[in-house]
């Protein structure tokens, strides 16, 4: 998350293009950074609660963040991650509070 939240405030800074005018360098999706930083937590954590329940919690709090993709990059991450632990939790607690975390993602509080 820190790196994320550190990345998406260098992204908002000005560029610095006037001081090395002919060097250019393909710029990185939110989407790509988002899937190697989640997807396997969310495809190794999806049998047990509270690693599923804190993804989705760290998910929104990402989400919230205006960086550039990050609210569609975030929301992704989350569906898939719901989708994935709904698949292994089978005690109704656990999938209730993974469903009220995962509720929190796109939800400014």
């Amino acid at each position: 998350m820190r790196v994320l939240t550190l990345w998406a405030e260098c992204r908002a800074a000005p560029t610095r293009a006037e001081t090395y005018p002919r060097l250019r360098v393909p710029g990185i999706e939110a989407a790509d950074l988002f899937a190697d930083a989640f997807r396997h937590i969310g495809r190794d954590g999806a049998a047990c609660a509270e690693v599923a329940v804190r993804l989705q919690k760290a998910l929104a709090a990402l989400h919230a963040i205006d960086g550039p993709g990050f609210q569609a990059a975030a929301r992704r991450e989350a569906d898939n991650a719901l989708a994935r632990a709904e698949k292994h939790l089978d005690l109704p607690d656990d999938l209730e509070s993974l469903r009220a975390a995962h509720a929190v993602v796109g939800h400014r509080r």
